[in-house]
C-alpha cells in the first residue's frame, strides 16, 4: 500500500501519485509528520523522496534509519510499544545537510548530503504489516501544504497577500491584524519616532538585549479536537466570566507552565479556533490553577488582542501571548511571517497606544514609550549588505517588513521565542542549535541595526493602570 501526497496548490488528476516539479516555488526546507504502527515484522518504508532517493525506514526491530542513495544512517530507537500510533516528524534542510528527526520526546540531527525535494510518498513494502493513518508534508519556506492527492486542491496565495482565515491556520489571527499585516514602506511615522528610538538605545545601554526561551516566554501545547478537558481555577476572585470561560480547557497531560515569576502557558485547539491563555498556571493536588488569562474564541478572525470587556488576557496589554511569538519551525527554516513581540524595563505609565488595550508602566514622561508601540527597521536598509548570524538576521527581516509590537516590560530588551518545553528539547542553546553556540545577548546587541528603528503613528490612549 502506498498513500501518494501532492502539493496542494498544484492540479491533481485523478490518477496522480505525486506532484509535479512546477507546483512550488524552490525551498531548501521540507517538513513531513507521518502517523504509523507496525501490526506484523518486517522492514516498513515510511516515507521516500525522489532526488536523492531518500527513504525513511523502521526496520522492525526497534531501529528508525535514514537511506539516501544505498547509505544507510541509523537515527533513533522505535517505540517499545508496536501497536501504538506512532508521530514522526522530520526536517530536510538542503541547504544546511541535514536531517532532523522527531519521535515522541525524542530527537536526533544528522548531516547528509540532500538536494531540494519536491516530490513524495508514505507506504509499506510487501513484507510489512505496518499500518499509515496520515501523512503531511509542507515547504516551510513558502508553507506550501503537502496533502493526500484526494483532497481538493487550492489556490496559491501571493507571496504578499495575506492568506486567507482559517481556523486551522497555522498562522494565528486574521491576517489583516497587527501580527500578520505586512508594512508599507510609506507608513506615517511618529512625530515622536526620533525621541522613542533614542529612548530604546538607552534602555540597551542599561540591559542588554536578550531572546526569551527556556524562561519567561510561552510553551504552546496544540491539541486535538478530542483532547479532555479539565477545570482551571481561577485564583483571582469575583470574576464569574472567567471562571466560567476556564470550566473545561484542553490541557494535555504533562503540560507545564514557562519557568520564570509569570508562569505563562498558552493551550491552542485549531478545530474549534479557540486559544486559552494563563498567567501564575500551577498544575496542584488538586488540579490547574491560574491567577489570571483569557480565553480567545475565533482566533483565525481576532484583530490580535483580546476585545472582552472585562480586558482578559495574561500579559498587562492584552496583547495575546502567541501573538509575536517566534516559534521554532520558524526559526529553523530561517523565516518569520508576522510582527514580533517585545518587551524593555522601563514604558510610559497610564498611557498606552492600540493594539495595546491596556498598560502597567512606571515611567511619567512624554518621551517614554507607551506600550502597543509599533517599531519597525527602516524598509530602506539593505540587510543583505549586513554581517549577521542567521537567527539576528531571521529578526531582522521580520522587524523591516512586520515590524516589533511593545508588548510588555521586562528587565531586558527582551524578544520572544517559543518555549521548547512541549518538544523534549533545547533547539536554541546547543553548539549547533539556533543560537550557534554564541550567547545571544552579545550578538543581538551588536548586530541587529538597533538605530535603523523607526516607530509608526500611534493613536495613545489614557489612561488605564493594570
Amino acid at each position: 500500500m502506498a498513500v501518494p501526497v501532492a502539493l496542494a496548490n498544484a492540479p491533481v488528476g485523478a490518477g496522480a501519485s505525486e506532484p509535479t516539479a512546477a507546483a512550488a516555488a524552490p525551498a531548501h526546507t521540507v517538513r513531513v509528520e507521518l502517523s504509523y504502527r507496525r501490526t506484523g515484522r518486517g522492514v516498513v518504508r515510511l516515507v521516500s523522496f525522489s532526488s536523492n532517493r531518500l527513504q525513511v525506514v523502521d526496520d522492525g526491530r526497534g531501529r528508525i534509519r535514514a537511506r539516501v542513495d544505498g547509505r544507510s544512517v541509523r537515527l533513533l530507537r522505535a517505540p517499545r510499544r508496536p501497536r501504538r500510533w506512532t508521530r514522526l516528524s522530520l526536517r530536510i534542510d538542503s541547504r544546511a545537510d541535514r536531517l532532523s528527526v522527531r519521535l515522541g520526546r525524542r530527537s536526533v540531527t544528522r548531516r547528509m548530503r540532500l538536494n531540494g525535494e519536491r516530490r513524495a510518498r508514505a507506504g509499506r513494502s510487501r513484507r510489512s504489516r505496518h499500518q499509515i493513518r496520515s501523512v503531511r508534508i509542507r515547504m516551510i519556506r513558502d508553507r506550501a501544504v503537502i496533502t493526500p492527492a484526494p483532497t481538493p486542491p487550492r489556490e496559491r496565495a501571493e507571496p504578499d497577500s495575506p492568506k486567507p482565515p482559517s481556523p486551522s491556520s497555522e498562522r494565528p489571527f486574521a491576517p489583516d491584524s497587527v501580527w500578520n499585516s505586512r508594512l508599507r514602506a510609506d507608513a506615517p511615522l511618529d512625530p515622536m519616532s526620533v525621541a522613542w528610538v533614542s529612548e530604546l538605545r538607552r534602555q540597551l545601554g542599561q540591559a542588554q538585549p536578550w531572546i526569551n526561551t527556556t524562561e519567561y516566554s510561552t510553551p504552546v501545547y496544540t491539541v486535538p479536537a478530542n483532547q479532555p478537558r479539565v477545570p482551571v481555577k481561577l485564583d483571582t476572585p469575583w470574576v464569574p466570566e472567567l471562571e466560567e470561560a476556564w470550566a473545561g480547557v484542553p490541557i494535555p497531560p504533562g503540560a507545564k507552565p514557562a519557568a520564570g515569576a509569570d508562569k505563562h502557558m498558552v493551550i491552542w485547539q485549531p478545530s474549534t479556533d479557540t486559544m486559552w491563555e494563563f498567567w501564575l498556571a500551577e498544575n496542584r493536588q488538586d488540579g490547574w490553577h491560574a491567577r489570571w488569562g483569557g480565553r480567545m474564541q475565533k482566533v483565525s478572525r481576532n484583530p490580535g488582542h483580546f476585545t472582552d470587556p472585562t480586558d482578559w488576557g495574561a500579559t498587562a496589554t492584552s496583547l495575546p501571548l502567541l501573538g509575536g511569538l517566534m516559534r521554532i519551525d520558524e526559526l529553523e527554516a530561517g523565516v518569520v511571517d508576522h510582527a514580533l513581540a517585545f518587551a524593555i524595563p522601563d514604558t510610559r505609565a497610564e498611557w498606552f497606544t492600540s493594539p495595546a488595550q491596556r498598560t502597567d508602566g512606571n515611567v511619567r514622561s512624554a518621551t517614554a514609550i507607551p506600550e502597543g508601540a509599533h517599531f519597525r527597521l527602516d524598509p530602506r536598509l539593505d540587510l543583505d549588505s549586513l554581517q549577521m548570524d542567521p537567527i539576528v538576521r531571521t529578526i531582522a527581516r521580520a522587524a523591516q517588513r512586520y515590524g516589533m509590537v511593545l508588548r510588555d516590560k521586562s528587565g531586558a530588551v527582551s524578544f520572544y521565542a517559543e518555549d521548547p518545553a512541549p518538544t523534549g528539547t533545547n533547539p536554541y542553546h546547543s553548539p549547533d542549535g539556533l543560537f550557534g553556540g554564541k550567547w545571544i545577548n552579545n550578538v543581538l546587541r551588536e548586530q541587529f541595526p538597533w538605530d535603523r528603528l523607526q516607530v509608526l503613528k500611534t493613536q495613545q490612549v489614557c489612561c488605564w493602570k493594570r
